[in-house]
Formats: structure tokens, sequence, C-alpha cells
């Protein structure tokens, strides 16, 4: 029997005598001989000689051809790859644009969003089927009847035949709730006609929508299916596409109530004619990366318009001149989150945005530049104060004399502007809260209320999802907005009106009247 033995040189064979076999391979030797035996008879083959045969007859499959694909480049962490990267470097990568070979290839930087940005006049279309065009002229109808009507008056205190402004809103209650929008709204706008009823909002695809509220004689109780307040038969609510991009401001033309004007992330600055229902382009910028950020005009002057950017720019645009000529102001570092100008000097704008500070300027006094690449940022502002962290929103009251703040730094503060002129701004009020929305809910802004005699609120969403209200002046918590059945996501963005109706929005596009 032949047994393989190892040797230094390796394995190799060698004879082992019959004498040196057990019993047991005696017998399984045996075993397989007379197995062996058995298939002859049966005219059998071994079943690895059968399988061998089996492998031989199937033809060789042809090996694919490989296709010529381009090869793309893969993401790669700079700092696993041990690359150092300065911050403007990054910024510069960040913000760069795709070339057409990227594009084609998709190379693209995941970070930066590509809108094709709709250009020039466009046609006011209502968003949906067939029934769109009659729907349109319905809007029409309802907005021309508040066109070039007289200035609101703001209600006095013997209007509310309510003495204390805590009764006021402890009185109020949940009414309505729509569906405005398939996405996040980002922000709204009343109408300034108070018989109207009419509030628009804008949300983050560039979508606008307008919503006629029932009036109250027409409320009903909450109905089985869970919608609630007044539902009617007919279409209340109007939704356009003017813009690709997420809708930053929202503002009715103080004198002339047939414009609606709108700024977005697209770069455009538009407004809504509805006498010749179309959407008017007064404003474009080609820089992909500096969108339009906020928006105001004033109610003594309401042809000149003021925007911020994202590069920290604030803009003058009067919309008398033929070509739409911009001024611009360095006003900060970074993006400008708010602008808005003082209702009782006109004068005077407030901005703030993630410099972590708003400041008050004074328009007569400032250098206006022409040159977009300008870099250095004005200082002479009449006052600047510093927040620990960005600033989402700095807001004066109707009267001009108060400022209400918010930051991420969880304060809402309150500032007693009346000697700003002197650049003295007291501190009156400061609320200490959760203000951090994180990036799914547009971030939170406090507003005030209308007065009442001396008095006046601060309405700010709360993260658990009501709506507080704070006294002003002692910052003292007077109640909150609130219906836990119905109220299910945070109404982030508040627009009040003077007649007291109290609008707050979602993330979802759901709107709910107070």
């Amino acid at each position: 029997m032949a047994k393989r033995q190892k040797t230094k040189s390796g394995f190799k064979s060698v004879v082992v005598p019959e004498t040196e076999l057990t019993e047991f391979e005696k017998q399984r030797l045996e075993n397989i001989a007379r197995n062996q035996e058995l298939l002859k008879t049966l005219e059998l083959l071994p079943l690895e000689n059968s399988i061998s045969s089996l492998r031989r007859q199937q033809p060789a499959k042809p090996k694919p051809k490989k296709k010529n694909e381009k090869i793309i480049s893969r993401r790669r962490s700079s700092r696993i790859s041990g690359e150092k990267l300065s911050m403007s470097d990054a910024v510069d990568l960040f913000l760069q644009k795709p070339t057409q070979e990227t594009l084609n290839e998709g190379i693209v930087n995941s970070s930066v969003t590509v809108l094709t940005t709709k250009r020039g006049k466009i046609k006011a279309e209502i968003d949906g089927g067939q029934e769109s065009e009659a729907l349109s002229k319905k809007l029409f109808i309802i907005l021309g009847k508040y066109n070039n009507m007289d200035k609101p008056i703001n209600i006095s205190e013997a209007e509310h035949k309510i003495e204390r402004l805590s009764k006021i809103f402890n009185e109020l209650s949940l009414n309505f709730s729509e569906k405005l929008l398939k996405q996040r709204i980002t922000c709204a706008s009343w109408h300034p006609e108070k018989s109207s009823r009419i509030l628009a909002v804008g949300d983050k695809i560039g979508s606008l929508a307008f919503w006629q509220v029932p009036e109250d004689k027409n409320l009903k109780e909450i109905e089985s299916s869970g919608n609630l307040g007044f539902k009617s038969d007919e279409d209340n609510v109007f939704t356009f596409s003017p813009h690709t991009g997420s809708i930053s401001s929202l503002k009715f033309h103080s004198t002339d109530r047939s414009k609606l004007f709108t700024t977005s992330y697209d770069g455009s600055l538009r407004y809504l004619d509805i006498n010749t229902h179309h959407f008017e382009e007064i404003y474009f910028t080609e820089q992909a990366d500096n969108f339009l950020s906020s928006l105001d005009l004033h109610c003594s002057s309401p042809d000149i318009l003021y925007f911020g950017k994202k590069l920290g720019q604030l803009f003058q645009l009067d919309t008398r001149e033929t070509k739409n000529t911009t001024r611009f102001l360095k006003a900060s570092t970074s993006k400008i989150t708010n602008s808005m100008l003082n209702p009782d000097n006109q004068y005077q704008i407030i901005t703030s945005g993630l410099e972590r500070c708003f400041k008050i300027w004074d328009i007569r006094k400032l250098e206006w530049l022409s040159d977009v690449e300008q870099t250095t940022v004005a200082t002479n502002f009449l006052f600047e104060f510093k927040h620990s962290k960005s600033c989402t929103s700095a807001y004066w009251n109707s009267t001009g004399q108060s400022i209400v703040s918010t930051s991420y730094d969880n304060t809402v503060k309150t500032f007693d502007s009346s000697n700003v002129e002197d650049k003295n701004l007291k501190i009156i009020a400061s609320i200490s809260r959760n203000n951090n929305t994180g990036r799914w809910v547009t971030p939170l802004r406090a507003v005030f209320s209308p007065p009442v005699a001396s008095e006046q609120a601060v309405l700010i969403a709360s993260m658990s999802r009501p709506i507080d209200v704070y006294n002003s002046k002692t910052g003292s918590k007077i109640c909150s907005l609130f219906n836990e059945e119905h109220v299910t996501a945070i109404p982030s963005v508040i627009c009040v009106r003077d007649d007291w109706l109290i609008a707050g929005a979602n993330a979802s596009g759901k709107c709910y009247i107070w």
C-alpha cells in the first residue's frame, strides 16, 4: 500500500507493507473493492467520472465584453487623506458652479442646488387642473375689490371694548385650519385692507398661495372628519408658481393694493400685478450663491424697495426708474435675515443677520455703492446690538418706538428705540426660551401684536407647538394659543393683523387662524 510521507524536500509516496495495515483499514479496502465490482455489473461509472464527463460536454460560455464606461471620481474626504484646506478655499469649493463637463459626468457638489430660474414676465396662472383659468379670474375679482382703497386705520382701545391686553388673548380661539401648500411655508402677509381677509403665503419651492379666510359668521363646530371651522363648497385657496426657489419675503404695496412683491432664493424680485394678471420681474441677480433673503417698502414711499442678500448686501431699488437701477450697501459679512423700515421714520432701517447682531441705519447718511465686488463692510450705522449667536429677525412695532429681536442664543429681547437718533437703545425685557429649530422648521421670529393703550404683546412660536404670548415690557408670559387636537406641527411663521386676526403656518404647508 502506498502512503505519502513528509521529507526535507517535500512529500513523496512510499510503499507500506500489508502487515502494517490495521484491521479497520483492511475492512475498508475490501468494501471499496466490493462496491467497484457491483458498479461494473450494473454498468455504472463512478460518480466522479460521470461529473467530469458532464463538465466536458458543456460548451464554454463567451465572456461578456467590458463596456468602455467613464470612471466617475468619487468624493473623498480631505480630512482622511491628510489634506489641509483653508476656510476661504472651503467656501470657494462649496460655492463653485458645476461646469457642463461635470454635469454630464454626474460630478456635482451635492451641497449646491442648481435652479432653473424663470425669467421675464410670467402669466399668473393658478396651479391645478382645467378650472385653473376660472379660479384665476375669481381671485383677481376678489383682490380687485380692495384696489387703491384708503390706508388701514389702527384699531383703537375703544373699538376693542376690552381694557386689558391679556383679556383679548385669553378670549382668542382657533377658528380655522387649512392646507394651503405642499411644502414648508417660509413667509406670510395679510392683505392691508381689513375687509378683505386675504392671507398670502410662500413656501420653500417657490409656490405662492392666497387664502380667502371665511367670515366669523360662517363658523361651524369641529366636523367628525377632523377639519376645523368653516369648509366652503367653493374654492377659497388659490396657488401659483412664480419662483423656482424658496420665497423669502412677501409685501403688499401700501397704497396700490393690486401689487404683491416677492423675493426668492432663485435670485429674482417680482410683483404680482392684479390688473394685468402677470408676475412682473423687476430685478434678477446672476450670482447663484447670492440669493435674495429679505424685503421691505415704506408706506410713505412704496416705490422704493429695500432688499437684503445672502452675502450681506442691502440693496435700494426705485421702481419708477426705467432700468430699475440698484444701489447697495455692504451691511454685513454674511446673510441678512431680515430688513425693515421704521414705520414712523422712513429714513431708518434695521437689518439683522447671521453676523450675530442687528444694526440700525440712517438711509440719508449711507454711502451707496454700485460696484458689486465691494467687500468693505460699512460702519456708519446708528446703533448695533450684538447677540452671542445668529439673529434671525429684528422688527419695529407699529409706532416705531420699540424693537423685538430673536436669536439662536435662545433669547427674545425688546428695546426702547425712541432715542435711537442719540445712539441710545435700552433693553426693556429679555425672554429666555428655546429658539433652535433645526433645518426642517422655518426659523422662529417674534412679532408685535396691535397695541392696546400702553400695552403691547410679543408673539413667537414654541418648539412644543403653541404660540406663546409675552408682555413686551415685563417679559412675563400672558398665555399660549394652542389646540392640542388640531395644531400638530410648529406654527413657526406668524402674521398678525390690526383687527386681531392671527395666522400661524407650519412646515407641512398648513395654516391656522385665531
